[in-house]
């Protein structure tokens, strides 16, 4: 991805995530706001939900959990 560019190191990241929906709009923003730049090469989000044991009741709990993988580009001291 960084052919071209120079003194950029590409750093690739798994995290494991799990919170509520206000917990992954945070964790976005500061991914967003980091002072270097990432790139999300796969995201997997999935809501939690509890139901009846026949399974014809399903409610959201307000939770999800899921997995990013990225890379972080870091530009290297000359």
């Amino acid at each position: 991805m960084t052919a071209n560019l120079k003194n950029i190191e590409q750093v690739p990241y798994t995290l494991s995530i799990a919170g509520t929906y206000r917990n992954f709009t945070d964790l976005f923003l500061y991914l967003e706001n980091l002072p270097f730049w990432t790139a999300l090469t796969d995201l997997n989000i999935t809501a939690e939900s509890e139901g009846t044991a026949d399974g014809t009741t399903v409610s959201r709990t307000g939770f999800a959990s899921g997995q990013i993988k990225g890379i972080f580009f870091l530009r290297q001291k000359p």
